[in-house]
């Protein structure tokens, strides 16, 4: 029975082959949308989804109340992160990231002149706790004892590959680099671990991990505020979220009075009173805090993403509207066959099904030429789709969802016209035969006036 409908709804659609492709063509359109759409939103909502007590981790940031106008920051003050460690507890993992300016980077080759990079990217300071806390894999190096030395560092396998090509982890351990800051001052620094990159989208972008020693910060360290000196907590299961930042913020607010206390002693009594304090920000909300000043971080606005969302829904309904009409004026050049079948005793339930196998080979043509489409626009629109979304992504879920999207487009373009179908009556049909006639073939006035509107709809 089901191959039977196959058959028939592929005869329909080769021998009415322009009102197929132009079907094909407008679903096309709009399920390559909805492809390129839903790769960019599986995306953005993916940012560090899948890190293990996600729920857990939170990032720290400054809030500014000066003259009444609110603002935040992702950084902090950088002796924040001792004093939480030193002076808290209830914290899992406190977790500094503090990024590093390297103007230089020259790495000795065997046999050959050294490599040099200029002005490398993703070059921050931090504890052994960065990687306690983040799921990184090693492939070479002691985790427990990678960042003991001060002059240590740590590599990601794409940085490691670049310094040192053609050699496998293993062999890049304990190889030297020299590093040259803003000043030209050189430090050698010794690589002491090689991990894998993370591959899904994050915040966390460290590509060279230096070891971030343990300082004595001069009284007015509390009071600055960097953009680039980023915290992280991860906070112990079922700890009150709100006595753990009032806690941080009376530490702050220690520190600030010892500062105040110590400028009074030196005969400075005009210091402004504290406009900083401390939020938490759910690492999961971060990459849309877009509320938040953060330097070198890319974030996103999730208003944005929802309308990205309704126009693909608009552009897949436009396509499913234009289906719909256009078989809806063909349903009387197909009253006759339709008569013949409820004569020879056909139901309504065949009749629907027939036109909504149509439909969906239909659909599932679309899908194939939206492939196309898609790969195609994330070429032509590389310079607009955010950097990092591919084409494919997760083939399940990616099949998934085009699968799901099928039968939607299925049930939404074919539903009515089908309905429509069933509506013809037998007696109507021959009674108008003779004037009715064989159905005008190639392009009638109404046809191009369908096309018309199908055109200028897309």
């Amino acid at each position: 029975m089901i191959w039977n409908e196959l058959k028939t709804a592929l005869r329909f659609l080769w021998r009415n082959r322009l009102f197929t492709a132009l079907n094909v063509l407008g679903l096309a359109i709009g399920i390559g949308a909805c492809w390129i759409i839903f790769r960019i939103l599986d995306h953005e909502f993916s940012y560090d989804a899948d890190l293990p007590h996600a729920d857990r981790i939170y990032k720290v940031i400054s809030v500014f109340n000066r003259e009444g106008n609110t603002s935040r920051m992702g950084g902090v003050s950088a002796p924040l992160f001792q004093g939480i460690a030193d002076e808290l507890t209830g914290l899992e993992h406190v977790v500094p990231v503090f990024g590093q300016w390297v103007s230089r980077v020259e790495i000795p080759q065997e046999g050959t002149a050294s490599l040099v990079h200029e002005e490398p990217d993703g070059t921050d300071a931090t504890t052994p706790a960065y990687f306690a806390m983040l799921p990184y894999r090693w492939l070479a190096g002691n985790p427990a004892t990678a960042m003991d030395a001060p002059e240590s560092v740590v590599l990601t396998e794409s940085r490691a590959r670049l310094y040192f090509p053609g050699m496998t982890p293993e062999t890049m351990l304990n190889r030297t680099i020299t590093y040259y800051d803003f000043g030209l001052q050189p430090t050698v620094r010794r690589v002491t671990g090689v991990v894998g990159d993370f591959d899904t989208p994050t915040e966390f972008t460290t590509k060279e991990f230096f070891v971030l020693p343990r300082t004595v910060y001069e009284s007015y360290r509390w009071t600055n505020t960097a953009g680039s000196d980023r915290l992280y907590v991860q906070v112990a299961e079922g700890s009150d979220i709100g006595a753990k930042l009032r806690e941080i913020n009376e530490l702050d607010q220690r520190h600030w009075d010892a500062f105040v206390a110590e400028r009074q002693r030196e005969g400075r009594d005009h210091i402004p009173p504290r406009s900083r304090v401390y939020e938490f920000l759910p690492l999961r909300e971060a990459h849309f805090s877009t509320h938040v000043d953060d330097y070198g971080v890319r974030k996103t606005s999730k208003a944005v993403l929802y309308g990205l969302a309704g126009i693909g829904a608009f552009l897949l309904l436009l396509a499913c509207i234009n289906y719909v009409n256009m078989s809806v004026a063909r349903i009387p050049q197909r009253a006759k066959e339709i008569g013949v079948r409820k004569t020879l005793g056909s139901g309504t339930w065949p009749l629907v099904s027939l036109f909504l196998c149509e439909t969906l080979l239909t659909a599932l043509l679309g899908t194939l030429l939206a492939s196309v489409f898609g790969a195609l626009a994330f070429r032509v629109l590389s310079g607009i789709i955010p950097e990092g979304v591919t084409p494919i992504g997760n083939v399940g879920m990616l099949a998934g969802f085009l699968l799901i999207l099928t039968a939607v487009v299925t049930l939404l373009a074919g539903t009515y016209p089908a309905w429509l179908i069933t509506r013809v009556r037998t007696a109507d049909v021959f009674r108008h035969a003779a004037q009715t006639g064989r159905p005008a073939r190639g392009f009638s006035l109404r046809h191009a006036l369908i096309v018309f509107q199908f055109t200028i709809a897309l």
